[in-house]
């Protein structure tokens, strides 16, 4: 008699269990970051900068997966507002969304919810509730590092970018057109050029010579270098007054490294100014703090990025 009891009392228990638990067990989390929204849409979903903020380890050198307390994570649709993430416990899976809404430019709000996709049965279901009820928690970790890592812009753009306000208005400036990419003798010739014009009309350099290179097929280069005086000097031949709006705004970072630092410090701070719908009234350019004539390993070049906005 004791022995039915105890299979009757199991049987309800069971049934309880089946009945009551609820079916879609991975429950919502939200959280706000204070991020720029064009910003974190577009680098949530670049799966190489997940490994800067993501708590656990990666699966595997694919980066497919990534895992945290045994449970893996994979990205398997990346949407306009969201991403589908499969979370997944050796035989047991769950389907999740991670929704991210602007509530304006400058701040996020994440949703994240889910549901299980392996077969409930009444032997497994408390299994998957007690799983889920972990799950929640490390996604409460993930979201904590997500807020932690965006809410630094440093991080986002991979250099710290400054705003700051135009001091050099004043310039002089020579361009050459060329069918490869300019050498250090020829970018150096055309700033001595502009050095002994200022010295022959007692003008002085307020700073470090400026650069741009253009290109638009990789083969024809535009190559301009500018010098900042303390005054305003004529055109002659080849040699053009240029002016800048003094305590105009503009962003301001500096890059040790060669010219693929460069480039991608230029990549970084065009995102910059897309994300935050500024409008660039001038063309961005370098400011050359290392003489490369005379330091010739370039992991030693010091060079600020310049780009006028408005």
């Amino acid at each position: 008699m004791k022995k039915v009891l105890f299979v009757s009392a199991l049987l309800i228990c069971c049934w309880l269990l089946y009945y009551f638990l609820p079916n879609h067990i991975v429950e919502n989390k939200t959280k706000t970051i204070s991020v720029n929204a064009k910003a974190f849409s577009r680098t949530i979903r670049e799966e190489n900068i997940w490994m800067k903020w993501w708590p656990g380890l990666k699966t595997d050198k694919s980066g497919i997966g990534f895992n945290l307390n045994e449970n893996i994570y994979t990205v398997t649709d990346k949407r306009f507002t969201s991403l589908l993430i499969n979370i997944k416990n050796n035989s047991d899976s769950f389907e999740t969304e991670l929704i991210f809404t602007p509530l304006n430019k400058d701040s996020v709000m994440l949703s994240w919810n889910g549901k299980v996709v392996s077969p409930i049965t009444v032997f497994n279901k408390l299994k998957l509730y007690m799983l889920a009820k972990s799950i929640k928690k490390d996604m409460g970790t993930i979201m904590e590092k997500i807020q932690e890592f965006y809410s630094n812009e440093e991080n986002i753009y991979g250099l710290a970018i400054k705003k700051d306000f135009v001091t050099d208005s004043m310039l002089i400036s020579t361009s050459v057109q060329t069918n490869a990419f300019p050498d250090n003798l020829i970018i150096y010739n055309m700033i001595e050029k502009l050095k002994n014009h200022a010295k022959a009309n007692d003008a002085l350099q307020t700073n470090p010579p400026m650069l741009n290179i253009y290109t638009t097929d990789s083969i024809h280069y535009k190559t301009q270098v500018a010098l900042p005086l303390n005054k305003k000097l004529s055109d002659q031949k080849d040699i053009v007054y240029r002016w800048m709006l003094g305590g105009g705004n503009i962003l301001i970072s500096e890059v040790t490294g060669g010219y693929y630092t460069i480039n991608r410090g230029f990549y970084a701070m065009e995102n910059y100014v897309k994300d935050h719908e500024r409008i660039a009234p001038a063309i961005p350019f370098q400011q050359l703090i290392t003489s490369r004539v005379i330091e010739s390993d370039t992991s030693k070049w010091v060079t600020r990025l310049c780009w006028p906005v408005m």
